[in-house]
């Protein structure tokens, strides 16, 4: 009788450890998943903050490498705190119309881009609009 209890003692110790096994390896699995999105957050952020203060600098129309060194050493500080990016490369492109940037690393690519904001150019844009409205409400009287 002592050895039937022995018997299913050892076998629901046994069927245990496996459970236990495959809730590690769930656990394990859903951290680097975190860890996965963590980095592809902390990148984007990174992306859009470097955008942002390219589409904001004063003199839009005049690019001046310097001013694109300190925004990609801001990029590259700001994403070395977070410290998940470090074999990230981070290319820059700015011109009067749009600011891009794109980081790579091996498993993840991130581009963003954004049109400058250009006051003159959205004035002009709707006075011409507007001399094309008047145009066709003079041609139709």
């Amino acid at each position: 009788m002592e050895n039937t209890k022995n018997k299913l003692k050892a076998s629901f110790t046994i069927e245990i450890t496996y459970i236990l096994f495959l809730v590690i390896v769930v656990i394990i699995i859903f951290i680097l998943n975190v860890y996965k999105i963590n980095t592809k957050v902390v990148s984007w952020y990174v992306a859009d903050i470097g955008v942002e203060k390219l589409i904001s600098r004063e003199d839009k129309y005049n690019i001046n490498e310097d001013e694109m060194l300190n925004i990609k050493r801001d990029i590259i500080s700001t994403k070395n705190n977070f410290g998940k990016l470090n074999t990230s490369k981070i290319d820059i492109i700015s011109d009067k119309n749009m600011a891009n940037i794109k980081i790579k690393t091996n498993d993840l690519y991130v581009d963003i881009s954004k049109k400058v904001y250009n006051p003159e150019n959205f004035i002009r844009e709707v006075s011409i609009i507007e001399d094309m409205k008047n145009d066709m409400i003079n041609k139709v009287r």
